[in-house]
């Protein structure tokens, strides 16, 4: 559960016919719509945790019954395997599912998953873009879409226990100027859309209308750089890394191992940031430990992993705002706080936008 907001501010429930209900809620919840996209059945759900009863299988979780209100159930699922889906005959669209069954598989790596379409073990791959994938363009028998996602590519810092000069601002701009986000955008996305631009918001897609590019001012500037580390009294070691106060400007960065993609990520970042006088080292994990265990507990310096943004924005206190249930940087300004609680009461999309933007 990433936020229990909107969902907490509800007070009441009246059936007013067969299929409406009406909500009642203790203060205006700017994005109530979006609240109700996944309905699943109290008689099922009753009495369960809702945190742990999905942790083994997505059905009743007495009779094993598959549940679902979307046009396929999961019918079946092996840990580390892949799952089936089969069509819902209980499905309420205007037509039944094409498809009688979908069967996943979990390949680990991007050139199983490559080795796998082209020998026929399956059908379709949905993968996280990579250069690798442009090889596949234009041989026969095998045909590619690519479009914008609502995915976003980020690297969090943890502010709270990482390595101490993580906790400073002055030093987290030092990395953004040193950071060349376009270069590393053509570098690995270019071959599969040519033109991409870094993204500009960690909130708003550039597909949506309230998007601004709110860090399009980080562009390289080695110079402001150089003025940012000695200006707080930092000094170039031997190595060429900065040493500030006794403490030498190297972190860990945190990524998932078999991801061909996040390798070059950090590489190049690693190379942009040695130019800097700044030094990463790798922390390659499992998804499992990675997501499992070391973002929620903040075991990291700071980690390379992607936000799929959903349309409302009332999440975004959870991930950003004091305290919040997926704040795994323990990032902490209550104006960023303040103004995101505000925008979670702000019904006028213009001033919500508005709102959420400032922070």
């Amino acid at each position: 559960v990433a936020s229990r907001w909107g969902f907490d501010q509800i007070t009441g429930a009246t059936k007013l016919d067969a299929k409406t209900v009406r909500f009642d809620f203790s203060s205006v919840v700017a994005d109530w719509q979006s609240l109700f996209s996944i309905v699943l059945p109290q008689r099922v759900l009753a009495g369960h945790d809702f945190n742990s009863v999905w942790q083994s299988q997505i059905a009743d979780p007495e009779t094993h019954t598959p549940i679902g209100s979307g046009p396929f159930l999961v019918s079946n699922w092996v840990k580390g395997q892949g799952m089936t889906l089969t069509r819902n005959p209980r499905w309420w669209g205007p037509h039944v599912p094409s498809l009688a069954e979908i069967d996943f598989k979990q390949v680990t790596d991007t050139s199983s998953e490559i080795d796998a379409l082209r020998s026929g073990q399956v059908q379709v791959i949905y993968p996280s873009p990579a250069t690798a994938f442009s090889a596949l363009e234009g041989q026969p028998g095998i045909a590619m879409q690519s479009s914008e996602s609502t995915g976003v590519e980020h690297l969090d810092f943890n502010v709270a226990t990482g390595m101490p000069l993580l906790r400073q601002s002055w030093f987290r701009q030092a990395i953004a100027y040193a950071i060349d986000r376009q270069a590393i955008a053509t570098t690995l996305y270019g071959a599969l859309v040519p033109g991409i631009k870094p993204a500009q918001n960690l909130l708003y897609t550039s597909q949506q209308w309230q998007y601004e590019p709110s860090f399009a001012d980080y562009q390289p500037d080695l110079a402001k750089v150089t003025q940012l580390m000695e200006a707080n009294g930092c000094v170039k070691g031997a190595d060429g890394i900065y040493v500030c106060d006794g403490t030498r400007a190297s972190f860990a960065v945190s990524y998932i191992s078999g991801s061909d993609r996040r390798q070059a990520e950090f590489t190049l970042m690693k190379d942009d940031l040695r130019a800097a006088g700044i030094e990463i080292t790798s922390d390659v994990e499992t998804a499992e430990v990675l997501y499992g265990s070391k973002l929620p507990t903040g075991a990291f310096d700071a980690v390379i992993f992607l936000w799929s943004l959903p349309s409302d924005t009332s999440y975004a206190g959870a991930i950003y705002g004091c305290g919040g249930d997926s704040n795994y940087g323990r990032y902490c300004s209550e104006d960023v706080t303040s103004l995101l609680e505000a925008a979670n009461t702000e019904a006028d999309p213009a001033q919500h936008a508005g709102l959420v933007n400032q922070a």
